[in-house]
């Protein structure tokens, strides 16, 4: 009976519980949406901090049919954000403090995709955006 206990109290302290991030995608606070930027090598990129309120921007939107480069870097202690789970990939990204990571994406398909922390508690959005 304790070890259920104490393993739920450890995860909502490794999220930092002095964020106000949201505990469901749909509740994603409008911190913000970005527009990608186009690279010399003709790659998409967006740049996404991991900050105490979460992803900035929370969403992200990108054209349909180009190379996606999503960078994010992680200016939060927060152990809840030291990785994150992306839904085209099997395992989690690991978000070392102060570094940028770069991820691949292919926006083959027009929607949304929404990705998290390794915890699954915090989210982000990438919307590709079809023409």
């Amino acid at each position: 009976m304790m070890r259920p206990l104490l393993l739920a109290t450890l995860l909502l302290a490794a999220c930092n519980s002095t964020s106000a991030a949201p505990t469901h995608p749909s509740a994603t606070p409008a911190i913000g949406a970005g527009e990608a930027t186009l690279t010399a090598d003709g790659k998409t990129k967006a740049v996404i901090r991991v900050t105490r309120e979460g992803f900035v921007p929370s969403e992200v939107k990108v054209p349909q049919g180009k190379p996606v480069v999503l960078e994010f870097t992680r200016e939060t202690e927060s152990e809840c954000l030291n990785a994150v789970r992306m839904p085209w990939l099997s395992e989690t990204v690991p978000l070392p403090m102060n570094k940028p990571v770069a991820i691949p994406f292919d926006a083959a398909k027009a929607g949304t995709l929404t990705y998290s922390c390794w915890m699954n508690m915090i989210f982000g959005k990438i919307t590709v955006t079809g023409g």
